[in-house]
């Protein structure tokens, strides 16, 4: 799905990206960041389902797929934290939300 300026879904033909983040630049940063984490899921999952030895109506059971949902949760739950330090929301409150 072609991603317009704002963000919004674009289906003329253009050519697929998995990540939006480029051209969703107006958007606010920690939209952004959550649309690239979910394109990230997205080809962890792909490459998950293109092994040939996948069993792909059953439950996902492979320590590299865990290994890389934990890594991507882990970078999107810092950036947050980061980025409610900078705000100097970091007394807690301003990640109430999560």
């Amino acid at each position: 799905i072609h991603m317009n300026e704002d963000g919004s879904r674009c289906h003329d033909g253009s050519p697929s990206s998995l990540y939006a983040s480029s051209t969703v630049s107006s958007l606010p940063s920690r939209e952004a960041e959550l649309k690239n984490m979910f394109a990230q899921l997205h080809d962890l999952y792909v490459r998950y389902t293109m092994n040939p030895f996948t069993k792909l109506r059953g439950p996902i059971k492979s320590g590299v797929f865990d290994k890389g949902i934990g890594e991507i949760a882990s970078s999107f739950n810092s950036s947050a934290i980061e980025q409610a330090a900078q705000s100097g929301e970091a007394n807690g409150e301003g990640l109430a939300w999560m």
